[in-house]
């Protein structure tokens, strides 16, 4: 099964919007497309710490669901 593209909004300010846009037109791409590429590059440098501490979170669910069960 295939994964279709996942659409949400972001809020920028002013000057950052102003930024994109000015970035776009001189690459000659959408604005869009580029801050998907930005939104991206930001989630995989920021991937181990998502990992982290998702292990931390499931580790402290474990540990109080043991408690509960004990």
């Amino acid at each position: 099964m295939t994964e279709d593209n996942i659409r949400f909004s972001i809020t920028l300010s002013p000057y950052d919007f102003r930024k994109l846009k000015l970035w776009a037109k001189v690459r000659g791409r959408p604005p869009a497309a580029f801050a998907a590429q930005i939104i991206a590059a930001r989630l995989e440098a920021n991937a181990g710490k998502y990992q982290s501490a998702t292990r931390r979170v499931w580790a402290i669910q474990k540990y109080f669901y043991r408690r509960t069960r004990s």
